[in-house]
């Protein structure tokens, strides 16, 4: 499936992440931590899903910024408490 078949699937979410994993074949991940991905800034539509999550702040927090010194308040960034990032890791 590719960036773009999944955003025409999926339409609740407040914004999208992507990401490209640190290790690949049996050691490519199958959940996101902030020690196994890496944000990818230069992606296309067409670029190949491995997998992906749908996050709220709690999910945001204790995966993609675990570890890290910051957290989420998605009330400041997006507006609301409740928004959703799409996160996905590419294949």
């Amino acid at each position: 499936m590719t960036i773009k078949e999944l955003t025409e699937t999926i339409n609740n979410y407040d914004d999208i992440e992507v990401y490209y994993p640190l290790s690949t074949g049996r050691h490519y991940p199958n959940y996101f931590h902030t020690d196994n991905c890496k944000l990818v800034d230069n992606y296309n539509e067409l670029s190949q899903v491995g997998f992906y999550e749908l996050m709220g702040e709690n999910e945001y927090n204790n995966t993609l910024l675990a570890n890290s010194d910051i957290s989420a308040d998605f009330a400041d960034w997006y507006g609301s408490s409740n928004a959703k990032v799409l996160c996905i890791m590419l294949s």
